[in-house]
């Protein structure tokens, strides 16, 4: 287990988990413990592996300035009391003001600009089991996304201010199943508040 200490944490890279061992990662609280990222075009914790049978879990602490805060591509993962900005998005239009684009040229022009990268807060690959829970996602271009998971549990979760969707329960091509979303908030997304693709035995 890695606890992180309050504070600021920067990284230099992206964390890249390992596929053969289970982690921990666990912070104060999001509102003492932050880590940053380098930018808008790396992940700050990324799981390449596809077959991993691990368990990654995060935990108490804010994950900001990134390409995606979590991804992963396999394994059991848990994300409990995290917060999320600026993943994909850094909160600006493609004037540089702090604004959501309202008409479809306002839209296509953000879509342009250096403020928005392909990411979002946490996109959860291939998982046997997928927890997210009391998770806070602000001004990110994407919010939470369990892909073909066996097991997933949406719950407490607040999302705002997202550029896409703010909780996808997505396919990628075996669809999620068993999957609870409940008890979240979405507000100010600019596209579905809660989107489902494919996938069986949801509960919303």
């Amino acid at each position: 287990e890695i606890y992180l200490m309050p504070g600021q944490h920067a990284l230099t890279g992206t964390v890249d988990l390992p596929a053969d061992k289970s982690v921990t990662i666990r912070g104060d609280s999001h509102e003492r413990c932050a880590v940053s990222g380098t930018g808008l075009d790396a992940n700050a914790f990324y799981l390449g592996s596809t077959t991993s049978t691990a368990t990654y879990t995060l935990e108490g602490f804010q994950i900001d300035t990134c390409l995606y805060g979590v991804r992963t591509k396999s394994g059991t993962v848990k994300l409990r009391g995290c917060r999320f900005l600026h993943c994909g998005w850094d909160g600006l239009d493609a004037s540089g003001a702090a604004a959501l684009p309202t008409t479809q040229q306002e839209a296509a022009a953000n879509w342009a600009s250096s403020h928005l990268t392909s990411g979002g807060a946490a996109r959860i690959e291939g998982a046997a089991s997928v927890v997210m829970e009391d998770l806070k996602v602000y001004e990110c271009l994407r919010g939470l996304r369990p892909q073909d998971a066996t097991s997933a549990r949406v719950e407490r979760c607040r999302v705002e201010r997202t550029v896409e969707s703010g909780i996808y329960v997505a396919w990628g091509g075996t669809g999620c199943t068993d999957v609870l979303v409940q008890n979240n908030e979405v507000r100010d997304t600019l596209n579905c508040g809660i989107m489902l693709i494919g996938g069986k035995s949801h509960v919303v």
